[in-house]
């Protein structure tokens, strides 16, 4: 009689967590690190995610602090690429859109799971990396970031 073992190996990747390191920092920010005001205030080729209230900043996790801009990798290996697909628009697409494929117009348009993120210049598309084409909207996986609280009602 023979015996087979087989292995598998899960990998997990942990997002980093949105951290707060005062108004005005006086040390150059790192990955997921706030508040900046704009790139320079970043580490290398980070970028300042600007935000209005607790907005999803991509590449990291956790809510932050309300109205802070936190550095993030527009180029995170770890998300997939804006993908601008020609002839998709409005309701000319011949199939939905999967994640970070646009552009869309409407959550109809995108394959079922996924929703369209409206942006009006090159906003990040969380979950996603790249910046796509100006003023294309993309589909991406939403994102529940639920607490069960109002977030500034959450106790860290």
């Amino acid at each position: 009689s023979t015996t087979t073992t087989t292995t598998t190996t899960t990998t997990t990747t942990t997002l980093p967590h949105l951290v707060y390191k005062g108004d005005d920092p006086s040390e150059t920010l790192e990955l997921c690190e706030g508040d900046c005001d704009d790139d320079s205030h970043c580490e290398g080729d980070l970028i300042c995610f600007q935000r209005d209230g607790f907005t999803l900043v991509p590449g990291c996790a956790g809510l932050g602090n309300e109205r802070t801009d936190y550095c993030f990798d527009p180029s995170n290996p770890a998300m997939p690429n804006l993908v601008s697909r020609p002839g998709t628009w409005g309701s000319n697409a011949a199939d939905p859109l999967g994640a970070c494929e646009g552009d869309c117009d409407a959550d109809s348009e995108c394959k079922e799971g996924y929703v369209c993120f409206q942006r009006d210049d090159k906003t990040p598309v969380p979950g996603c990396s790249g910046e796509g084409t100006d003023k294309w909207d993309y589909c991406h996986e939403p994102v529940l970031s639920d607490l069960g609280l109002d977030p500034p009602e959450v106790k860290k």
